[in-house]
């Protein structure tokens, strides 16, 4: 289908690459992607959740863990899915994918050996569903005012297909063929267990006398009857006979079929299927947060720095707990994330089930579905892209593990420690919870500085007031509570110094434990 490229002089100007795909801004992708998480990170941070959720297929899915480290890679994909967002736009997209999909089964379905003219009928039907799909899709997209890269190179390459010597001769032919056989009519005899095939022989139409005789009977018009052209799919001996007398009494239509299926063969563009494809990458994450969507909860596109750290995140809010909490008609709490200047590392401290992993997987969250190109939930974002994505959340004793919960911790904090770039974005959870408070301010004060100099991103979720002043990156991040009854959360997360103390004496004074209130009423 496509023509041979002809040989370029050295005075022409250097041709754009061939269009290969919707989610790469070139052909080629090396460099552009960071590396993929593992699963216990996804499942660290609920975006197993979310990937699961969103994904219609296998291969979507593996294309969901694929996150991209490239700015304009990232932007790239952000232009095809602001765009995307139009339904009328959406529809055709479907509609596409829809009849390409159609055109595949049947050039790659079963075919009954022996039933006549079932392989040819069935590239035919293959060609008509092909050439319906790319035709529609050119002529809504040359409609359109694009502006994104990707749907314009599409929209570009759709033009020169449907132009084409090869695809205008698909379409006349498999128009002419079609033609001929919805226009055949014969006249089909049936007595006992004989069955005739014959020429069309003009006969009264017995519509309106049915009608005239049971139309007292029927409470609503009759319904309009589809004439369906042969389907190969209907088979059996007998129904071949027929094919067989009706083609010897019409050689032309039937000879015309063969030619056609002989002279048409791998007519679908392999880049159009693949394009075809990737487009599910946006529109099963555009239908996965509709809903949120409607729920009032607000997604936006973040800006992406090339080299420059940046990360400011407004009202965002962790997408796998907004599912479920919008699934039960449940309020989603937002939050802020900010860093300013030389800031990278946020410290979260506060009160037990207050929101602070919460907090810990909408930082992961909002960076790897910003990598993706996706909206991200949120009024507003500025993000930088990570070459890797960490987690360290605690875990439970193995039984089966001798070496104990510190010293498994300690293992995997080396093991992450071995691969981590300033680039690397970690998220630490509950680290060094096992062990005393005293060690866990040692080991913690160790951990920070190493991720300080190495100048990298983390979060760290600790029960450790101290180390949220460790250095000038470190921010303060505190859960807070409600100041009239301090055991209702708020999970609400503020940038405030850490007052752990502060909250454990208000619990205490509330419940008249403090140490003057004991004193007193000893003294009473």
């Amino acid at each position: 289908m496509s023509r041979q490229p002809q040989a370029a002089s050295i005075s022409e100007p250097a041709r754009e690459a061939p269009f290969t795909s919707i989610l790469y801004p070139g052909e080629a992708t090396d460099g552009v992607h960071a590396h993929v998480p593992s699963a216990t990170c996804l499942r660290d941070l609920g975006l197993d959740r979310i990937l699961d959720g969103a994904a219609s297929s296998p291969e979507i899915r593996t294309l969901f863990a694929m996150p991209l480290r490239d700015a304009d890679a990232i932007r790239f994909r952000q232009e095809v899915m602001r765009e995307l967002e139009s339904a009328a736009l959406q529809e055709a997209i479907t509609s596409f994918r829809a009849d390409l999909h159609a055109a595949r089964v049947r050039l790659e379905g079963d075919r009954e050996a022996g039933f006549p003219y079932a392989r040819e009928r069935a590239v035919l039907d293959a060609a008509v569903r092909y050439v319906r799909a790319v035709s529609r899709l050119a002529a809504t997209l040359d409609g359109s005012s694009l502006t994104s890269r990707g749907l314009a190179r599409l929209r570009q390459h759709l033009s020169r297909t449907v132009a084409s010597a090869a695809f205008r001769s698909l379409a006349d032919d498999s128009t002419r063929a079609a033609s001929q056989l919805n226009a055949l009519r014969y006249t089909l005899l049936i007595e006992g267990r004989s069955v005739t095939v014959a020429p069309f022989r003009e006969a009264d139409d017995l519509r309106e006398e049915v009608v005239r005789l049971f139309g007292r009977f029927m409470q609503r018009p009759a319904p309009e009857v589809e004439v369906r052209p042969y389907l190969p799919a209907a088979r059996s001996g007998v129904q071949a006979q027929v094919l067989r007398r009706l083609a010897a009494l019409n050689p032309q239509p039937f000879e015309g079929l063969t030619r056609f299926a002989t002279r048409h063969v791998d007519f679908v563009d392999p880049v159009l299927e693949r394009v075809a494809r990737e487009l599910a990458f946006y529109l099963d994450y555009l239908r996965y947060i509709a809903p949120l969507r409607e729920a009032g909860l607000a997604f936006c596109y973040p800006s992406m720095a090339g080299r420059e750290v940046r990360c400011l995140g407004r009202d965002v809010f962790d997408l796998a707990l907004a599912q479920r909490l919008v699934g039960k008609h449940q309020a989603v709490v937002p939050n802020d994330i900010e860093l300013r200047g030389r800031e990278r590392i946020v410290v979260v401290t506060g009160p037990n089930q207050g929101g602070k992993t919460t907090y810990a997987r909408t930082y992961g969250q909002l960076h790897y579905l910003a990598s993706l190109g996706f909206p991200v939930p949120g009024s507003e974002a500025r993000l930088t892209p990570f070459d890797r994505l960490l987690t360290h959340f605690e875990r439970g004793e193995a039984a089966q593990d001798l070496r104990g919960k510190l010293v498994d911790e300690l293992t995997r904090l080396r093991d992450l420690l071995e691969v981590v770039t300033p680039e690397t974005i970690v998220i630490l959870n509950e680290t060094f919870s096992s062990t005393t408070l005293a060690d866990a301010s040692f080991l913690g004060a160790k951990l920070l500085g190493r991720l300080s100099q190495l100048d990298l991103r983390a979060v760290f979720v600790t029960f450790v007031d101290a180390l949220a002043t460790f250095d000038a990156k470190t921010v303060s991040v505190v859960s807070t509570v409600d100041p009239d009854d301090p055991s209702i959360r708020t999970f609400r997360l503020l940038r405030r110094p850490a007052d752990g103390a502060a909250h454990a004496l208000t619990i205490a004074r509330k419940h008249g434990v403090t140490f003057e209130q004991i004193l007193e009423r000893l003294s009473a």
